[in-house]
């Protein structure tokens, strides 16, 4: 926008500033309205006749320039002050307003939680706010952008026996009448309104006695006992930080709360990180192993927040993945060097990488650094492309330069640029310094350019092999994007050390080799952000390395996920990644195990419609595949080791899943045991004991694990219960548990809850059926077009796969708007793959399976109530 000119949905005009906020809230949190004022006082850094800012669905009710009232006019979610204000002034705008809590989780809204009194339960409510990204503007008048720090001095008013915390600690409590009190909180350094956080409501802590500065956990009062595994994760968060980034954290307390009702998993604001309550408080006694390392994992995310991206912000919402790819980053890395038992890294390739990378193969992708033309282009930035690729790239760019040259330049970008907003272009000039090599020019292509390449390795003689580049698109007849260039840093191993680093930069070049034996894989430990094509021998020469030991976690991980993705998309036969499974059946990790069974997974998902019973020849091969392991993994013992009991939960679940006997007759005997002796059952099987009573069971079951989900103490027992009502084959009970979801759930839980049904023919058809015929209540309870919305409609067609599924798409979403335009269009995609894909390949599998398995279409299981649904 120009300085007369009319206004930008999207930024706000440069020529004033914000230096600082008071400002005043007196919330009742019961009757979720609040009257408020904020003054607001404004550097001026040209000569300009007018003032504006963001507002959205506030009552202002009064306006002040200085001592004199000021008129005002509103265009869409703007508050626009005309009067003539001369360069270098600093004003002081006071404002007057009043407001509602938000009906969904964003601004300001109202939260709540149930605790027993003499006998009683009662409801305490709980007012709390997340704004990220755009949400503060609706809490109070603000220039709402990342870009625009000011320091805040916050005063709430509050009942008396109500906690009130924000980003800074309290300055004093000054008692008011009629039951109220005022909380002054101290001046906070320069932050973006994004940042800006509110609790209100009744809490216990726990308080860090080890740390330099107060570290506390909240929560409600009868889930305090749950919070100390979180403190002591945030005290050794904040301590490693600290060493790394050469930078106290750089406020005088921080505060972690559990909120019973939250959009994401957690937010990092300025000294007050909010989190699903799920999310940080778990009972070390009933909590599985992969639950505790999702708590490390999230804590130590947004830890690592209030260093990269808050001392130091992103400029605009077009940077998101510098600051969340960052933070995926830095999570596993404090996490492998603290717990390195829980291989992070292992788990990134797994899913993070992989889903990033499925994601980023469909032509409705985007760049990394997202082009933004709309408020609602901000929200759809919270994806697999800004978080996962984000951090796939940071990735790259560690390993290409070494992480301690990279952590050197880290250290330098936070030291260069706090209390400043950057681009990535900053933190390339930081690496730029520290190691003399220019990693911008290549990055800059990465970050702005959609997609990645699918590197074709070519065998010629004398040790020389062609490698070349073409974008993967998972349609291969998709050409539009040949043109497509990246710098790719490849990293080839050989038997010989070190291995083999090439920037490729061109879309082809020959190398010369010097091999001991024939053995060579391309990409080695997975560590570039693309797919490596290879000749049918040299798939099966790879198959055997990795039986030899030549291959690393990380290259067996990588070779089946390349493979897999390869015939997922007709650049090969899907048989050779049967191929080249079927060598690996001694293999003993975990992680190679979780790719494998995800991949056969996404197989099976696409001929889950079909009925030539290729989905039941996937089980066999499973059943084949794992079958020695089946009974070492029913045994978990607390003596096993983190990678053993890893491996036995991997196993176990894929028992489950594929209907081996001995699995589903265990998993009925430990629910017996559990439900009718009261006895427990091991943390990390009671996900797959619920599920696969589930899969298999009926209304009795179902009215069973009901009872469990409504009654449980434990949120880890309740949720392993939740999530399993989704597998039941009967669609009379998905339709009662659909109901149930929409009845009584709150907002935030009806994602996960749905999830369930996403894994099972009936369960796909139903979602599809539920989406169309509720469309208005769900609506109405996520709120239309919300990003909760927007991901549940995904939920709903993620898994469809036949062309009649494609016309209901198409002609459901005729009119619903613009806002589920790219997920629409990515399901389309999806089908059109899938499909094709079908058609590809499923004469030959069937044929495969009948030569190598002994198998024939029609084979029923003996095994009672089996389904052939995963």
């Amino acid at each position: 926008m120009t300085k007369s000119g009319t206004i930008n949905d999207l930024q706000l005009p440069e020529h004033v500033r914000p230096s600082s906020y008071t400002l005043q809230l007196k919330v009742d949190v019961e009757k979720q309205i609040y009257d408020g004022s904020v003054l607001i006082k404004i550097f001026i850094y040209e000569d300009c006749d007018f003032i504006v800012l963001n507002s959205s669905n506030l009552e202002v009710q009064g306006a002040r320039l200085g001592n004199k009232p000021i008129s005002w006019s509103v265009d869409r979610e703007f508050l626009r002050f005309d009067s003539k204000f001369t360069k270098n002034e600093l004003v002081e705008l006071s404002i007057e307003f009043a407001g509602k809590f938000n009906d969904h989780i964003a601004g300001l809204y109202q939260s709540s939680y149930t605790i027993e009194e003499e006998n009683e339960e009662k409801t305490r409510y709980v007012a709390a706010t997340h704004f990220e990204p755009i949400d503060c503007r609706t809490v109070f008048p603000c220039f709402d952008q990342p870009d625009m720090r000011a320091e805040f001095e916050i005063i709430l008013i509050v009942k008396s026996e109500l906690t009130a915390l924000s980003n800074m600690e309290v300055e004093k409590e000054i008692a008011l009448e009629n039951g109220f009190k005022q909380v002054v909180f101290k001046r906070s350094p320069p932050m973006p309104t994004y940042l800006v956080g509110l609790l209100i409501g009744q809490f216990d802590y726990v308080e860090s006695k080890l740390s330099r500065i107060p570290i506390r956990v909240w929560s409600d009062p009868g889930k305090i006992n749950k919070a100390l595994y979180a403190l002591e994760l945030a005290e050794a968060a904040l301590e490693f930080y600290e060493k790394q980034f050469k930078i106290n954290y750089p406020l005088p307390k921080l505060d972690f709360v559990a909120i019973p009702d939250f959009p994401k998993l957690g937010m990092e604001n300025f000294g007050l990180i909010f989190f699903k309550e799920e999310t940080i408080l778990v009972d070390r006694d009933t909590t599985s192993t992969n639950n505790k390392y999702e708590v490390a994992a999230t804590i130590f995310h947004e830890v690592s927040h209030q260093w990269f991206g808050n001392l130091v912000t992103l400029k605009f919402w077009d940077s998101l993945w510098l600051k969340e790819g960052f933070a995926d980053w830095m999570s596993w890395y404090a996490i492998d060097s603290l717990y390195p038992e829980w291989k992070p890294f292992q788990n990134y390739l797994v899913y993070d990488l992989q889903n990033s990378l499925t994601a980023d193969a469909l032509s409705t992708t985007h760049s990394v650094e997202m082009p933004i033309a709309s408020l609602e282009d901000i929200k759809q930035g919270y994806d697999s492309i800004s978080y996962a690729k984000g951090c796939s790239l940071i990735v790259m760019v560690a390993k290409w330069l070494g992480v301690d040259i990279f952590m050197e330049g880290v250290v330098k970008y936070l030291s260069t640029f706090s209390w400043k907003a950057t681009t990535a272009s900053d933190l390339w000039s930081c690496l730029y310094d520290v190691s003399g090599i220019d990693v911008g020019s290549a990055m800059e292509v990465w970050i702005k350019q959609a997609g990645f390449p699918k590197v074709t390795v070519e065998e010629l003689d004398d040790n020389k092999i062609k490698i070349s580049q073409r974008r993967f698109i998972s349609n291969p007849t998709v050409t539009e994007y040949d043109d497509y260039l990246f710098p790719i840093f490849v990293n080839i191993r050989t038997t010989k050390e070190p291995s083999y680093q090439i920037l490729l930069k061109s879309k082809e070049e020959i190398f010369e080799l010097e091999l001991e034996d024939d053995f060579f894989k391309v990409n080695s430990d997975q560590v570039g952000f693309y797919r490596t094509a290879y000749s049918e021998e040299r798939w099966t020469k790879l198959g055997l390395a990795g039986v030899q030991g030549k291959l690393s976690v990380e290259d067996r991980i990588g070779l089946l996920a390349d493979c897999a993705k390869l015939a997922e998309s007709g650049y090969i036969s899907t048989i050779c990644f049967f191929e080249l499974l079927k060598q690996w059946s001694c293999e003993k990790d975990a992680y190679v195990w979780d790719e494998a069974i995800n991949d056969l997974f996404d197989i099976q998902d696409v001929f889950i419609f079909d009925n030539g019973n290729i989905f039941e020849g996937i089980n066999q091969f499973m059943r084949n595949l794992i079958g020695n392991h089946i009974q070492a993994s029913l045994e978990i013992s607390q003596k096993d080791s983190y990678e053993l009991n890893n491996f036995k939960k991997t196993i176990f679940s894929a028992g489950y899943s594929n209907g081996d006997p001995l699995v589903i007759k265990y998993c009925r005997e430990k629910f017996a045991s559990f439900t009718h002796d009261g006895n427990t059952v091991n943390a990390d099987q009671r996900g797959v004991i619920f599920k696969c009573v589930a899969k298999y069971g009926g209304q009795e079951e179902y009215e069973r694990l009901m009872e469990i989900y409504e009654e449980a103490d434990d949120d880890d027992i309740a949720d392993d219960a939740l999530v399993s009502l989704g597998r039941f084959p009967k669609p009379d009970i998905l339709q009662n548990f659909l109901q149930f979801v929409l009845d009584s759930l709150n907002e935030q839980d009806v994602l996960f809850a749905l999830s369930a049904l996403k894994n099972h023919s009936t369960g796909i058809t139903t979602l599809w059926r539920f989406l169309r015929n509720d469309w208005e209540s769900i609506a109405e309870k996520l709120g239309y077009g919300s990003e909760t919305h927007i991901k549940v409609v995904n939920a709903c067609l993620l898994r469809l796969a036949t062309r009649d599924q494609k016309d209901e798409i198409e002609s459901f979403f005729a009119d619903k708007g613009e806002v589920f335009e790219k997920t629409v269009r990515s399901a389309l995609e999806r089908i059109d793959l899938k499909v094709q894909w079908v058609e590809r390949d499923g004469s030959k599998l069937r044929e495969w399976f009948k030569t190598n398995l002994h198998y024939s279409d029609g084979i029923v299981s003996k095994v009672e109530g089996l389904s052939i649904d995963k």
